[in-house]
């Protein structure tokens, strides 16, 4: 097929996401033959108010390795299909296991042609006693946030009607906030890498490739974190000074970087004991995480918080080997009672400390270089987002809304989000935060997939067993 011309740009941070797609399973308790076509309704409204989710992802002529949308060619059949799986799946028994990822079906979208790639796909699956919407949204035109500000949209559109004003703003996809004018890209003549991104050696390629081990079988599982013993951890750092001797330059923890260094130690504590086990040296002194920031608040001028498009960077903590083995093999926590000492604390305070200290040295300076650097550039093929660094990476989706949704009688409040079941490995990914119900504090789920041995070593490590749950 032809592909359809004039379509919009894409910021210099569009064309560094991955080609790949942005997806969640949203499961509903709703049975009624009316939530397909109250979706559908309420998509048509969304299009109306963003009409580039009609159109797809292509490569452009300049720079290389850049990418931008098409003119509009696709229908709202197109966008949203349904099938029928009442036979197969029931919702209760999804329900009482959890939703666990396994029992879900890959959601795929094709290209529509040579390395043409709608930007949007929806698919509904009728269950017994339920239904069970994917959605998945192209990464090189949005990020998290901006992806469940389109949950958003579609959730206020089939609760009020795809007439009603739901106070859409230009702004909130207008990419020339964070482009720059053209004649402030134009006079910039700069030409050092900025912090926030890195450039792949061209020899560094094949060479990475040659030496990539064999993916071994995953598993997928999730984990639950109830949110109060967590913030017991964060007010005994801030409160207790704890911050003062841990050398990072971080004034504050939040209940999120206690989560993410418990992931953190937990993850590389399985990896560790995973390759002792087969052998394999580990000479690394220090462990590198990448960490996502969102900026939307850290530009000057701010973008607003549903901005649309990507808007947000990479940034990298380093943290000593020996902390984040010690905090999942503390003496401390083969005690009966499991409580934390004060020097697991001060090690809990150094890792948390060093991951704010990343995140706050992204500022609207920093990011505003990154954005000129790319713009800058003729080929941006090897240009990477973030700080090089060896790692892993820690991912949050925990301030997307999605629990809070309401999609209108007909659909409902979401019951679970969830990944299909991941095949290959993917490290520790913070899932919408559970809301508090019924006067129970909420919490916080956890999907990742390792290797079985990995994955039994993070199941059974001490850490996890006094502040989490394994829910599938």
């Amino acid at each position: 097929m032809s592909i359809p011309t004039g379509g919009s740009a894409l910021s210099p941070l569009d064309w560094l996401m991955p080609r790949t797609y942005v997806t969640q399973i949203l499961c509903f308790p709703s049975s009624s033959p009316q939530v397909f076509q109250t979706l559908r309704h309420g998509l048509q409204g969304v299009v109306t108010d963003i009409p580039y989710l009609c159109s797809g992802v292509v490569a452009r002529d300049h720079p290389k390795g850049s990418v931008q949308l098409t003119a509009s060619f696709q229908k709202l059949d197109d966008l949203l299909s349904q099938d029928d799986l009442t036979e197969s799946l029931d919702y209760s028994t999804l329900k009482a296991a959890n939703f666990p990822p396994s029992a879900f079906p890959a959601f795929v979208v094709a290209a529509s042609g040579p390395r043409l790639e709608p930007v949007f796909r929806a698919k509904l699956s009728r269950v017994k006693g339920g239904s069970v919407l994917s959605v998945a949204v192209h990464h090189h035109t949005t990020d998290i946030t901006g992806f469940g500000v389109l949950l958003k949209l579609w959730a206020s559109r089939c609760r009020s009607g795809s007439s009603a004003n739901i106070g859409l703003d230009p702004s909130w996809y207008n990419r020339e906030a964070i482009s720059g004018p053209p004649e402030e890209i134009a006079n910039d003549a700069s030409r050092a890498v900025p912090q926030l991104i890195h450039i792949v050696e061209q020899d560094a390629l094949p060479q990475a490739a040659a030496t990539r081990t064999p993916e071994l079988e995953c598993e997928t599982r999730i984990f639950y974190f109830p949110v109060e013993s967590l913030r017991r951890v964060k007010d005994s750092i801030n409160g207790g000074g704890h911050l003062k001797f841990s050398g990072a330059k971080a004034q504050w923890v939040s209940t999120g970087d206690v989560l993410t260094a418990l992931l953190w130690s937990a993850t590389v504590n399985a990896m560790h004991h995973t390759s002792g086990n087969r052998g394999e040296g580990d000479m690394k002194e220090h462990y590198t995480a990448g960490v996502p920031v969102n900026f939307r608040a850290r530009l000057n001028p701010p973008l607003r918080k549903d901005y649309l498009g990507a808007g947000f960077a990479m940034t990298v903590a380093s943290v000593s080997k020996n902390d984040l083995l010690s905090l999942s093999n503390r003496s401390a926590l083969t005690s009966e009672t499991m409580e934390l000492g004060s020097g697991d604390i001060r090690i809990w305070a150094r890792i948390a400390g060093a991951i704010r200290t990343s995140i706050s040295s992204v500022d609207g300076e920093s990011i505003r270089d990154a954005l000129r650097y790319v713009a800058l550039q003729d080929d941006i093929t090897n240009i990477k987002l973030g700080p090089h660094h060896d790692g892993i990476s820690l991912v949050s989706w925990a301030d997307q809304a999605a629990y809070e949704l309401k999609w209108g009688e007909k659909v409902g409040k979401c019951d679970a989000v969830r990944l299909p079941k991941l095949t290959k490995r993917r490290f520790p990914i913070i899932l919408p935060r559970v809301p508090s119900a019924e006067g129970v504090d909420g919490g916080f789920e956890v999907i990742l997939s390792l290797d079985k041995l990995t994955m039994q070593h993070f199941s059974e490590s001490r850490l996890l067993s006094m502040f989490g749950i394994m829910r599938c």
